[in-house]
């Protein structure tokens, strides 16, 4: 995966990911993403963004539902085993 990150302006950041690394080849997405990361206005910044904890926490969250998606998938999707 390459992302660049540019500073904006005090706590600001923008940075952009373009490609990922998965199934054993480099792929590229179909737009580019953005992710702008700030802190809250409370610590004297603009607040123009999630602030990157907040990111990791996302990630983290939807890793553990595409986690749970894909398993319960599994065990609903499962063709039905025939008795003889």
């Amino acid at each position: 995966m390459a992302a660049s990150c540019e500073w904006k302006n005090g706590t600001h950041s923008h940075s952009t990911v373009k490609d990922y690394f998965g199934l054993g080849a480099q792929h590229r997405h179909r737009k580019t993403l953005n992710f702008d990361a700030d802190h809250p206005a409370v610590f004297a910044t603009e607040n123009n963004g999630a602030t990157p904890l907040e990111y990791v926490l996302v990630g983290l969250a939807s890793c553990l539902t595409a986690a749970v998606t894909a398993v319960t998938q599994i065990f609903t999707n499962r063709p039905q085993l025939e008795h003889i």
